[in-house]
């Protein structure tokens, strides 16, 4: 979304629109679920929820925003879709990776760093999840790592209640050159990788947590399917 000022809410089941005067909704996205849970009437666990079967299918919302520079104008962003969503139906929502911050550069992306378990961005993202009543999957965001400058790109999922029920941390960082040498990017200089696979339950069926770059390597959704994920 360079150079524009676009924010959507996709529904599962519907478009959420433009949170921007201008801005244009764009078609739903399916969640992609293990074959056995597909829709067809069969009942399938959640965390908090109960079951739902086809015909009570949740609602899971995918939140697209323009991140910027500075943290608070993204949480405001954030806390919008977050209610848009909530008025929707949604049990769910999903933030996308560094929603809450997208600087010029690394010295900048540091200073925002916040301890595990504290910080200004995760006591937002708690109470957004409260006040809502609504699962909230927080994208990802820097965490420092014991013992190591860099931190891990850390993706937080809050419960109802605005608890904290799950952290992944990137495993596959993006690390790539081009062809014929004349540009590089290197994610690891700048990031710690994780280490394993996390699954959650929720309202919605039990997630397999990915970010990005992790969609190039089969073999984690393939263990994330193996620990039960269904989404």
């Amino acid at each position: 979304h360079v150079g524009t000022e676009q924010h959507h809410v996709d529904h599962r089941r519907g478009v959420g629109g433009a949170d921007d005067a201008g801005a244009q909704p764009r078609p739903a996205h399916a969640a992609a679920r293990h074959g056995k849970h597909a829709a067809g009437g069969r009942a399938r666990r959640g965390a908090g929820g109960g079951t739902a079967t086809a015909m009570n299918e949740p609602i899971v919302a995918a939140l697209q925003m323009t991140s910027h520079a500075d943290v608070a104008r993204n949480l405001d962003t954030a806390r919008r879709l977050v209610a848009r969503a909530r008025a929707g139906g949604a049990c769910l929502a999903v933030l996308p990776e560094n929603f809450c911050f997208m600087g010029r550069n690394e010295a900048e992306r540091r200073a925002i760093v916040e301890q595990d378990g504290d910080g200004p961005i995760q006591r937002a993202v708690a109470v957004m999840a409260c006040e809502s009543g609504m699962w909230i999957v927080a994208g990802t965001q820097p965490i420092a790592v014991p013992g190591d400058p860099r931190p891990a790109n850390a993706c937080i999922v809050y419960d109802a209640a605005g608890k904290r029920a799950a952290r992944y941390d990137k495993i596959h960082l993006f690390d790539v050159d081009l062809p014929g040498g004349r540009e590089g990017y290197r994610e690891s200089a700048n990031a710690v990788p994780g280490a394993k696979p996390v699954t959650v339950d929720t309202p919605a069926g039990r997630l397999g947590l990915t970010v990005c770059y992790d969609l190039r390597f089969p073999e984690l959704f393939r263990q994330l399917v193996a620990e039960g994920a269904e989404i």
